[in-house]
């Protein structure tokens, strides 16, 4: 359920990845689209890519429509509801129909969602909401994965539970917390980018702390290189990553990778 974005928004990011995935980041299709070119395709059709570019952006339609047919995909947005009623009754509805099925509801973002028919507000609407959300997870064997918002942080601070936005709540009856993090979004002079291709632009790392784990045992940091313009994350080790932001030399030569 994308309450942020619209279908309209979100469809061309689900094509893009998908191009991406299946050609390779550093692939000529990998060097040259961007979810612009699936969104508005009629721009570029005078490029000598064009034929290329519609054909892989059939064949993903073709494999995220086959999704959505065999009931392995449902795309909600704010079109279809934004309340806390409508994400509980659309996970129960999944839940009647696929009694044995994993499922996995993806939603953005959980502050908000709208909650006309309660009496709470500010603190008290997303303790309550924090609280029902965990209890749907519970009441339909339903994992909700969804993302909140962070407090304003001061330059250089790093975030930690805490720092989760509304209420404390949210900390303590999430199973999982994985909090997103970029030094080149804090700080335009960070070392810690990348580049593509040929482009002069600064690429971001994305640090990724897992700050709580009840699924598994694993707590720490992952890193990932992010292609936003192509929704797209590439996961890079730990030992990948101390060797190129491990010290000054590292840093000059991450600047050219």
């Amino acid at each position: 359920l994308s309450i942020d974005d619209s279908l309209k928004e979100l469809v061309p990011r689900f094509v893009c990845y998908n191009v991406i995935d299946r050609n390779g980041i550093n692939s000529e299709a990998g060097l040259t689209y961007t979810i612009n070119h699936f969104s508005t395709p009629i721009l570029y059709k005078d490029y000598p890519f064009f034929n290329h570019m519609m054909n892989e952006r059939s064949i993903a339609f073709r494999e995220i429509g086959g999704w959505i047919n065999e009931g392995r995909l449902i795309l909600l947005d704010s079109e279809n509801g934004r309340s806390f009623d409508f994400l509980a009754s659309s996970i129960r509805n999944i839940r009647d129909k696929h009694p044995a099925k994993k499922i996995i509801f993806f939603l953005d973002n959980l502050h908000l969602l709208v909650t006309d028919s309660w009496s709470e507000s500010g603190y008290d609407r997303i303790k309550k909401l924090s609280h029902e959300a965990k209890a749907l997870c519970v009441n339909t064997n339903a994992t909700i994965i969804s993302t909140v918002e962070l407090r304003k942080l001061a330059k250089g601070q790093k975030a930690d539970n805490n720092d989760l936005a509304g209420s404390a709540s949210l900390a303590y009856d999430a199973n999982a917390i994985a909090i997103l993090s970029s030094d080149l979004d804090m700080d335009p002079d960070s070392s810690k980018y990348f580049r593509h291709g040929s482009s002069t632009r600064k690429y971001p790392i994305i640090e990724c702390n897992i700050s709580k784990n009840k699924i598994a045992s694993f707590k720490g940091l992952l890193y990932s290189k992010l292609y936003a313009s192509q929704a797209y994350y590439q996961f890079i080790s730990e030992l990948e990553f101390d060797a190129l932001y491990g010290d000054t030399e590292a840093e000059e030569f991450a600047k050219s990778v």
